[in-house]
């Protein structure tokens, strides 16, 4: 029997897979530094707030 929070952080994580490769293929057509410096600011941002789901 699965715990509905071990399903959650799969699915969150899965997640986090697609949109990082999400960014990565943004990137290449936009390579802006500002973007990009946008964009890991976001992402610190959004991984700081789901990293306690992960422990």
């Amino acid at each position: 029997l699965m715990n509905p929070l071990m399903i959650l952080v799969k699915i969150i994580k899965l997640r986090w897979i697609h949109i990082l490769s999400y960014d990565q293929m943004v990137s290449r057509k936009i390579n802006n530094q500002t973007t990009r410096c946008a964009n890991s600011i976001f992402y610190t941002t959004l991984f700081t707030n789901s990293a306690p789901n992960y422990t």
